[in-house]
């Protein structure tokens, strides 16, 4: 059977004819903006600038910096938060001030990588690495000329333990960074919220300054709300009471009804029966108070700094036999009835961030792939793009999401999801998420490919040399894969739609590297095949220079079943005596064996005198 799907002939099999839920674009933008504004999950150039900027040197900086230009990989060990990403990023901008930094994973990225960039430093997680893909990684980057830093919890004979800089140091640098004043800088209460603290909380304790309304607020919510929540809690022992806290941290803001709704079935999760029902609980008139919300409302919100996020830390932290059920109730509501659409979403993003937060990495891949199978696109996407670059879980979900990228029979819906999620992942890891897209193009169907096209031209505006080096890979075919002649030309067309969608000309990209594109244009006759071939012949005439590379490239591309092809379209191309000429060439030289070659060339010779004289 063969089909077209937009820009993507596709040869398969009627099993493969599924049509799955796609993600709407709003929820892809969302998440997007969400993972671009936490610095844990994103390295773009503006947050590496905002490290350097921010950047207070680790008591051991200079002998960091030394051994690193010296071995051109530098292992540092020490707790998370104890400004080791800071640090790397600093160390490799001073041994090569020119030279991206970009995070990169031996385990899950392909080593070749290195080998076929330009000179880079890379950021390596060591923890989520085995003892084998390090093995490999010095000799790649001191061949490249690069260079590399491992952070690592656990010391070994070969790492350096980082010294951290002072906390109180960096909460003052990154205050400063911010524009808050004198007066925050000089905040008092700084050094003793920070004694015994770490670079990270220091970062976190600017970060509230710069948003809470008063020290006292920025001091308080630091602490997680902890003295007033113990309060809270103590004050109101009734199972119904506190389940509308929850309910309304959950939330975020909501109306009344709402809020009663999420926190019934709360009770119904922990199975709890609240005696009098409905009129047990707290009224509706009383619940702003009840819950020291925000009165001038007509939603229950709190708008006091990280008092949602504190409900559910303190939640988690102080009923820790709730924990399993916590997580389980938030991955079931979008299933509850009673529970409104619009709240689904939001209840998605709280329980991808809680699930992360205390390291429920499976529970996060076990809940996307039930939402995914019951067509619940959007919130499998959320669960997934908010957590696969996760400095925690991000690893495991990762790992999740290779394995699923590989299964041919995985469900339509979760395997559209993990494109949409790729296009998150490739905001930090560009390589790891083109590995999974390939893979998804290799084993899904026609409206797979189509997804897998999209999010590659996306990325192609922020990535484009590395999804050059992508789609010319999988123009080669299988190389060292073992795949089926029909996985093989899935792949093919999907790189061969990538290309001739993207419209590169011969000013833009060096012909002779884009052979393996046009070979896969012309195999799979894909629709954009004859606009792209006369833009690329068009350009012999405006810019002559280019008529021997393109030429040569053509020639290349074709093979004895598409030479016919390639001259047919040149052919319709060559209205002029110019235009012609480049038609003769390449019919020529397409033409086999030599006796056809001569006998073609004569007939040329004679019709492009009728074409002259005409």
């Amino acid at each position: 059977m063969t089909v077209t799907v937009q820009d993507v002939r596709v040869i398969g099999d009627d099993g493969q004819n599924l049509i799955g839920t796609t993600v709407h674009g709003d929820v892809v933008k969302n998440q997007i903006r969400f993972v671009r504004g936490r610095s844990a999950m994103y390295l773009g150039p503006s947050e590496i600038h905002d490290h350097i900027a921010g950047h207070v040197p680790a008591r051991n900086h200079d002998l960091i910096v030394k051994t690193l230009a010296a071995e051109h990989v530098v292992t540092l060990c020490g707790p998370p938060g104890s400004g080791r990403r800071t640090t790397a990023i600093a160390a490799l901008r001073r041994v090569h001030p020119a030279a991206d930094i970009r995070l990169f994973s031996p385990e899950q990225d392909e080593m070749v990588e290195i080998s076929v960039s330009a000179a880079c430093g890379y950021l390596v997680d060591g923890d989520a690495e085995t003892p084998t893909a390090l093995g490999g990684l010095s000799d790649a980057v001191r061949a490249k000329g690069a260079f590399a830093v491992v952070f690592t919890t656990t010391p070994t004979t070969a790492s350096i333990t980082l010294d951290p800089p002072d906390p109180v140091e960096v909460y003052r640098r990154r205050v400063a960074r911010l524009g808050l004043g004198p007066a925050w800088i000089r905040w008092n209460r700084a050094p003793a919220l920070l004694a015994d603290a770490s670079p990270a909380d220091a970062r976190r304790l600017a970060d509230i300054a710069a948003e809470a309304g008063s020290p006292a607020e920025a001091e308080e919510s630091f602490r997680h709300w902890s003295d007033e929540l113990s309060r809270w809690f103590a004050a109101h022992p009734e199972p119904h009471d506190r389940a509308l806290l929850v309910a309304a941290a959950t939330l975020r803001s909501a109306v009344p009804t709402d809020v009663y709704t999420v926190a019934a079935s709360l009770l119904r999760r922990l199975d709890v029966t609240v005696h009098g029902s409905g009129l047990a609980w707290c009224p509706a008139a009383e619940l702003r108070g009840v819950l020291s919300a925000a009165a001038d409302s007509a939603r229950v919100e709190f708008r006091r700094h990280g008092f949602p996020e504190s409900v559910l830390r303190h939640v988690w932290d102080d009923y820790p036999l709730i924990r399993s059920d916590l997580l389980g109730w938030l991955a079931a509501l979008p299933a509850d009835p009673a529970v409104p659409g619009a709240l689904w979403a939001g209840l998605a993003e709280t329980f991808a961030d809680l699930a992360a937060e205390h390291g429920a990495a499976e529970q996060i891949t076990r809940t996307a792939e039930t939402w995914a199978e019951n067509d619940q696109a959007d919130l499998a996407y959320i669960a997934l793009a908010r957590t696969c670059l996760d400095p925690l879980v991000g690893g495991r979900v990762r790992t999740a999401m290779y394995r699923w990228s590989r299964e041919e029979n995985l469900a339509q819906t979760l395997k559209l999801t993990l494109v949409r999620a790729c296009q998150t992942l490739a905001e930090t890891y560009t390589s790891i998420a083109l590995t999974r897209l390939k893979h998804l193009a290799t084993n899904g169907n026609d409206q797979v490919r189509v997804e897998v096209v999209e999010a590659l031209l996306k990325l192609a505006s922020d990535h484009p040399d590395e999804i050059l080096v992508a789609i010319l890979t999988w123009a080669k075919g299988a190389g060292v894969e073992n795949l089926s002649a029909r996985r093989e030309a899935r792949r093919k067309a999907t790189a061969a739609a990538v290309f001739l969608r993207w419209g590169l000309t011969p000013e833009e990209v060096d012909p002779h590297m884009t052979v393996p594109a046009w070979r896969a244009a012309l195999e799979t006759r894909n629709p954009r095949l004859e606009p792209a071939l006369h833009t690329w012949l068009e350009t012999t005439q405006t810019v002559p220079g280019l008529t021997p590379a393109i030429l040569w490239t053509l020639v290349e591309a074709a093979d004895e079943s598409t030479a016919d092809l390639l001259i047919s379209l040149t052919r319709r191309w060559a209205t002029t005596p110019a235009r012609f000429q480049i038609h003769t060439q390449l019919a020529i030289r397409l033409t086999r064996p030599w006796w056809r070659r001569l006998h073609l060339r004569v007939r040329l010779y004679f019709e492009s005198f009728r074409m002259a004289r005409w």
